[in-house]
């Protein structure tokens, strides 16, 4: 299936949009994406919307931790 978009999504936040998205089944999909340093820490949820315009939604499935600099 082609056109897929998967995003994550906090409220308050800017979403990040997935640089790739792969379907390889109806129960299978890989997204990448590139999230920036400066990105709040914490559970983001991810949609991914198929290209008739349904979406699911995994609410608080994906945890960002923040950055830890070696001393």
């Amino acid at each position: 299936m082609s056109n897929l978009t998967a995003l994550l999504r906090q409220s308050g936040q800017t979403s990040i949009k997935a640089t790739t998205v792969s379907w390889y089944s109806s129960k299978s999909v890989t997204a990448t994406f590139d999230i920036p340093n400066s990105t709040k820490v914490g559970p983001w949820d991810i949609v991914v919307t198929n290209p008739n315009g349904l979406s699911g939604e995994l609410a608080n499935y994906f945890t960002i931790r923040g950055n830890e600099t070696e001393k």
